[in-house]
């Protein structure tokens, strides 16, 4: 969508911002368009997480591994499993993916958060407005003031002990 309306708006010029000071003019569609840098590189994210994360631990019991006689890796290759654990231990003890999850959202919500912020821009994209009960007309942009505070949050979560996984 947002490569769409660079296309469309591929004309249209904004006044640039640098340290909250005017800066030279910027093409819209160039401004969209890092937007779209930002979520391609989001989605890349996820994608090498799961990968990563898409490893079996069954066999691995709670410590020390199983003396059943199972075929993990055919077990592995039946539910879908990128790979099967290495290290017993390990496979039951990690915790990685869940700082590794918390800390690719927290970079999602801070992206989310700079385009609901730009308010010149996205006025139009966060269309779903309300009327505030003050009696002037003023229009409200709830879901994109919710993004940006809520954004605010997500990364001193992950300093949280254990607790960045309660969004």
């Amino acid at each position: 969508a947002l490569s769409t309306m660079a296309d469309t708006h591929f004309q249209v010029i904004l006044p640039g911002c640098t340290h909250l000071q005017h800066a030279q003019p910027v093409l819209l569609a160039h401004h969209l368009l890092a937007y779209v840098e930002m979520f391609h590189r989001d989605h890349q994210r996820f994608g090498e997480l799961r990968k990563r994360v898409n490893v079996m631990p069954l066999g691995s019991a709670a410590l020390a591994g199983t003396t059943y006689p199972i075929n993990r890796k055919q077990v592995a290759d039946e539910l879908d499993f990128d790979a099967i654990s290495v290290n017993s231990m390990d496979a039951v003890s990690d915790r990685d993916y869940l700082i590794e999850f918390c800390s690719n959202a927290a970079l999602v919500m801070m992206h989310l958060s700079r385009f609901s912020d730009a308010r010149g821009v996205t006025e139009g994209y966060c269309s779903y407005s309300s009327s505030t009960s003050a009696p002037d007309t003023r229009t409200k942009l709830n879901r994109c003031e919710l993004i940006v505070n809520f954004a605010a949050t997500a990364a001193p979560r992950l300093t949280l002990k254990r607790r960045c996984w309660s969004f």
